[in-house]
């Protein structure tokens, strides 16, 4: 019964003008871990915090946690700081922008007409 009321005829399509238009389509590919490249050393903690939307005084409390257990800290993170590429900005742009459109080419100039009339030239 309130459906009916809200929207009295529910067959019809919205209109296009006045429809708002839905989220944006999500990116195509999971998004990248990348290093802080405005860091004293690898950026890796930052990196790693950004990514998981965690504090970076966390991250670094447990890369500081998990060298005092056995030493795995310091190896995790030399291994990030080799694997884990560098950001070119921070913080990192995702999705990514797109691709400027190419610039435009003018078209080469055209020939002149040939005719095949031979009673003409």
């Amino acid at each position: 019964m309130n459906d009916t009321i809200a929207n009295p005829n529910p067959s019809s399509t919205p209109d296009p003008v006045t429809s708002t238009p839905g989220p944006a389509p999500a990116p195509a590919g999971p998004r990248p871990l990348l290093r802080d490249p405005n860091t004293r050393l690898g950026g890796v903690a930052s990196g790693v915090a950004h990514y998981l939307g965690m504090d970076v005084a966390l991250v670094r409390l447990l890369f500081v946690v998990f060298t005092l257990m056995a030493g795995w800290g310091i190896v995790a993170y030399v291994a990030a700081w080799i694997i884990v590429p560098q950001a070119q900005t921070w913080p990192p742009v995702w999705p990514p922008a797109p691709p400027a459109p190419p610039a435009a080419v003018p078209a080469p100039p055209s020939a002149p007409a040939f005719t095949a009339d031979p009673a003409s030239a």
